[in-house]
């Protein structure tokens, strides 16, 4: 008889070639992952060859189904599978990945910390695995392999279950992983794990960014000096004129004198010729600091070039945490109230999230109308500081509910260039691609300032996800702080 490894098959030689795979699946041969790589040889296949080709390195006669396997006798205790297992994360990780048996039935469970079930190479030995996981101001994040069907249930009270599982045909014969989502404040993300080439891609693009990037930091040092003093002398010509204007439109007081609660330093300094040091929010001492208020209502700085000195020496050395503010549709919000109530919204925003600020030892870098940028030593206190501004506008808010003003505020953490008054830099731009994407009344961090605080009791975080930052070439890892 001639060798019939090159004629065709149909749909009913793989199956039996599919069930043969689950077989081998559930008796510990092949783990998950193999067995959805091994499924979709199977349907590519087009002879008798491809299959065989398919089932090479695996025994070919079973014998009956092994019934037993989940009820060992005795002496087997140490290399059965046991019913049940849990995974639990109480402000610190738990992890299940790699090479290992899963049990038909997992509880994960995360408080102010995290787990990750990874199911891509594990040895599944049953029809269905059910897992039942429960966030509590936590994250649990399970991985499947393509074409494994997933069902989803339950919900997360202020919180999220998130399925990013990629929309592909169920491999028929494949095990179904039920996961049963619980908690509060916290997030549950079920999600395929990377392709290997996407990976590979990731990796060389961002080293070729952080490559140019080092570029653009080498050659910026010779030009930044004179660009940023010129754009400084022409934003100060620009707010001379405006608060000019607002003068001479409000007539009587001026706008700096309509600020409430503002001392007079310029005044206390004249009457002090020679004034003690003064303690910052960081416990420094400074001498000589002299402020005024701009046309927004902001402090802002004395002009002249012991000022910028004493301004770009406070500005905290090494690492920083960036925090940037901004108000949501403040243009509608400003045309709706007119100029004199949007000046007094402006200026009890500016007190709150300076009074804050300086409560958790962040420095003020620079205030552009409905907005902050501000850099901290501590990722932990920036984060506190973003919590407590937060806090404090929804009781603004509630006290006044004819006006909704709300904020969105994005943190990340890294190097920065500071230039006198001023901080410049990628990590800068990443910051305020992040605030862009939070939503009203949010606080989104960055993957790093997440991670930098993950350990502190008194933060929480949600499940990350990955975005795309205008402007940015690559995805960035974001999560959302529950308040």
């Amino acid at each position: 008889m001639a060798d019939p490894g090159g004629v065709r098959i149909g749909d009913a030689e793989r199956q039996r070639v599919v069930d043969m795979l689950r077989r081998h699946t559930s008796e510990g041969r092949l783990t998950l992952d193999e067995f959805a790589e091994r499924a979709g040889e199977v349907y590519a296949a087009q002879t008798h060859a491809d299959l065989e080709a398919v089932l090479a390195d695996l025994p070919g006669d079973l014998g009956p189904p092994a019934t037993a396997t989940f009820r060992p006798g005795p002496g087997a205790d140490a290399v059965a599978t046991p019913r049940r297992r849990r995974f639990v994360g109480i402000m610190s990780s738990a992890t299940a990945r790699g090479p290992w048996r899963a049990p038909p039935e997992i509880r994960a469970f995360a408080f102010w910390g995290s787990v990750l079930i990874d199911l891509t190479n594990a040895t599944i030995e049953s029809p269905v695995v059910d897992i039942r996981a429960c966030a509590l101001m936590g994250g649990v994040t399970i991985r499947l392999p393509e074409g494994i069907p997933v069902d989803v249930g339950g919900f997360v009270v202020m919180g999220g279950t998130t399925n990013l599982v990629r929309n592909v045909a169920p491999i028929p014969g494949a095990p179904l992983i039920r996961v049963h989502a619980r908690g509060m404040w916290g997030g549950i993300t079920i999600r395929n794990p990377r392709k290997k080439r996407l990976r590979d891609t990731l990796r060389d693009h961002r080293r070729d960014r952080h490559e140019r990037h080092d570029r653009r930091l080498s050659d910026v040092h010779g030009v930044v000096g004179d660009a940023v003093a010129d754009a400084h002398s022409r934003a100060a010509d620009a707010l001379d004129l405006a608060r000019t204007t607002i003068d001479r439109a409000l007539g009587g007081p001026t706008v700096s004198d309509r600020i409430p609660e503002m001392p007079d330093r310029k005044a206390e300094a004249e009457a002090q010729p020679a004034p003690a040091p003064s303690a910052t929010p960081n416990g420094d001492t400074n001498a000589n600091v002299n402020l005024n208020v701009n046309a927004n209502g902001d402090e802002g700085r004395s002009d002249g070039p012991e000022a910028n000195s004493q301004i770009a020496r406070r500005i905290p050395p090494g690492t920083l945490t960036i925090l940037v503010s901004d108000i949501v549709g403040s243009t509608g919000l400003a045309e709706r109230l007119g100029d004199q109530s949007w000046l007094e919204v402006l200026q009890a925003h500016n007190a709150i999230v300076r009074r804050h600020v300086e409560e958790h030892g962040g420095t003020e870098v620079k205030a552009q109308g409905d907005g902050f940028l501000v850099v901290f030593p501590s990722a932990r206190g920036a984060v506190l500081s973003a919590i407590a501004i937060q806090r404090s506008m929804e009781g603004y808010r509630n006290d006044n509910p004819d006006v909704p003003v709300t904020l969105r505020l994005g943190l990340h953490t890294g190097e920065v260039v500071a230039t006198e008054d001023d901080i410049f830099g990628q990590n800068v731009v990443v910051a305020t691609r992040i605030a862009d994407v939070a939503q009203p009344g949010e606080i989104v961090v960055s993957g790093l300032t997440r991670d930098l605080t993950a350990s502190a009791s008194d933060l929480g975080f949600e499940g990350g996800e990955d975005v795309t930052l205008k402007g940015i070439s690559q995805p960035w890892r974001v999560h959302r702080v529950l308040l």
